[in-house]
């Protein structure tokens, strides 16, 4: 549920603030900073509003937002590059992309709170969920991080085209690691018949299956073109 609810919030967002971003992103960038932080701190502290720890600060924390907005960015090269939907999308693509990265480092501080709080603890044994869990979250973390750098416009200018495509081919292995991300820690209670977890993996295997079906059918297209 909380994915979908970010998923929303991402399409209305850059439905009304796309030309607004791709104008002037740096105040998109720092209220996304603002987000994060305020979200790390906020979910230390004891907040009596059940509708704010349920429904709005999971939405950072537990990396839903940052997930829908980069299914954004995702999907924007999948679409029909003819279409009004895709061609908005790929104008703030950096952007957005920008924006999304921002937002997974709250995520990604709690999580390693977390992680480094469960192995100081005396004879903790790490169990396979929980190395693959760390292992997926540093193969994020080392791919999406140049490929932010590489998303601003300055340094993108300054490379050459060929050498800034292969590198962003990085982004197809970061889609799937998210998925598997999505997988690891919810695949498990969802098998134990925990419907909130099934759902969400339901949800996010439609969203990459789709993703990867438009993909293949976009290459298909382009083959037959060239023939």
């Amino acid at each position: 549920m909380l994915f979908l609810i970010a998923l929303a919030v991402a399409v209305l967002f850059t439905a009304a603030l796309s030309k607004a971003l791709r104008k002037a992103p740096l105040p998109f960038y720092i209220a996304a900073a603002l987000l994060s932080a305020g979200a790390v701190i906020v979910s230390r502290l004891d907040v009596e509003s059940e509708f704010l720890m349920k429904w709005v600060f999971p939405l950072f924390t537990k990396g839903a937002m940052a997930a829908g907005f980069w299914a954004l960015v995702m999907w924007a090269g999948a679409l029909p590059r003819e279409s009004r939907i895709t061609k908005r999308l790929l104008s703030v693509r950096g952007e957005l992309s920008i924006f999304a990265a921002v937002l997974t480092l709250s995520h990604a501080v709690l999580r390693a709170i977390l992680y480094l709080r469960q192995l100081l603890r005396p004879k903790y044994s790490p169990d396979a969920v929980f190395a693959a869990t760390c292992a997926i979250v540093l193969a994020l973390l080392v791919i999406m991080l140049p490929l932010t750098v590489l998303s601003f416009r300055r340094v993108r200018k300054r490379m050459a085209p060929d050498r800034w495509k292969r590198i962003q081919r990085l982004a197809y292995g970061f889609y799937g690691l998210i998925y598997a991300h999505v997988l690891v820690l919810y695949l498990p209670p969802a098998l134990r018949g925990l419907r909130s977890y099934a759902l969400t993996v339901a949800v996010y295997t439609v969203v990459w299956l789709a993703y990867m079906t438009c993909r293949l059918l976009n290459r298909k297209n382009a083959r037959r073109g060239t023939d």
